[in-house]
């Protein structure tokens, strides 16, 4: 009896107990509240750093991502832009090609400062005139059978004989490449064409001067002034 007694005691000690147990139980539960709540708040925390993280890492990425990216543009091999082959435009090629002389029926004259084409003229015909008329062309003739004469207008250029020194040389030149050579000996400025004779300044005929087998004459001022210039043959 003794012992159901004790017993008994023990099982009501227990049910006491266990009825405390179960009347604490809403206040421990009040103290878990808040427990559930910080581990929802660490939950909340966690989510917040682990988006952080997840953004660090994002941003990280995008940040590796664009510095290859950029290390790639900057160090990687730089293909140079391809440009159209540009067309070098040649200038034409400018050929010296000596000036096409002219000759007459009796060759070329050439003195410093001008050259012309001389014709044959017969003074007996009249033809001397129209020959000395026309440009780039003077006329030569037998003059009292012991000179030579060549005579043009000087606005046709034949006025170069004026500047003509002692000393110049004279070619006279054919289209097959033989030619004559003239020797300047004298210059008249005042000789005078009379018509019928051409005189030097003191008035001597010039066919019978000793200064040249060649004279050459111009007008000045009028056909009755005229320029005379004598040259001697050196061949």
């Amino acid at each position: 009896m003794r012992i159901r007694g004790i017993m008994f005691i023990l099982s009501l000690l227990f049910l006491s107990i266990t009825a405390c147990f179960m009347k604490i139980q809403p206040a421990y539960t009040d103290i878990i509240i808040p427990e559930q709540n910080s581990f929802r708040q660490k939950t909340i925390l966690e989510q917040v750093d682990e988006t952080h993280s997840e953004e660090e890492t994002t941003k990280e990425i995008t940040i590796t991502e664009a510095t290859v990216v950029e290390t790639t543009v900057h160090y990687g091999p730089i293909k140079e832009p391809e440009t159209q082959s540009e067309t070098v435009s040649e200038e034409p090629t400018t050929v010296y090609k000596e000036p096409e002389l002219s000759y007459g029926t009796a060759g070329r004259l050439d003195i410093p400062g001008v050259g012309v084409a001389i014709y044959s003229a017969d003074l007996n015909r009249d033809d001397t005139q129209s020959i000395v008329d026309r440009w780039d062309s003077a006329a030569i003739f037998p003059y009292r059978e012991r000179i030579t004469v060549i005579a043009d207008h000087n606005n046709q250029g034949f006025s170069a004989i004026r500047n003509t020194s002692i000393g110049d040389c004279a070619v006279i030149s054919q289209s097959n490449g033989s030619y004559a050579c003239y020797l300047c000996t004298r210059i008249c400025f005042n000789g005078h064409n009379l018509g019928t004779e051409i005189v030097d300044e003191n008035g001597d005929r010039v066919e019978y001067n000793t200064d040249g087998d060649l004279v050459m004459y111009t007008c000045n001022d009028c056909w009755q002034n005229i320029t005379i210039v004598f040259w001697q043959r050196t061949d």
